[in-house]
């Protein structure tokens, strides 16, 4: 996980992937916070997804 969001809604766990793996920490971020929602901006892909119970937002990383 590469920074943290606060929202007044909660915290939102986001990533920068330059490959398309995910590190561990985000979804360790994920499960031990429990939140709803996250975002990944990978190198390639887009769309959403199911992870740990949370909604993921994959976007371009060209969105930031």
């Amino acid at each position: 996980m590469d920074f943290v969001v606060q929202p007044q809604l909660g915290a939102v766990p986001a990533e920068v992937k330059s490959s398309g793996m995910r590190k561990r920490g985000f979804t360790s971020f994920i499960e031990r916070y429990r939140t709803k929602t996250g975002a990944v901006f990978p190198k390639g892909f887009s769309g959403l997804k199911e992870m740990r119970g949370a909604r993921v937002a994959f976007l371009p990383h060209y969105f930031l």
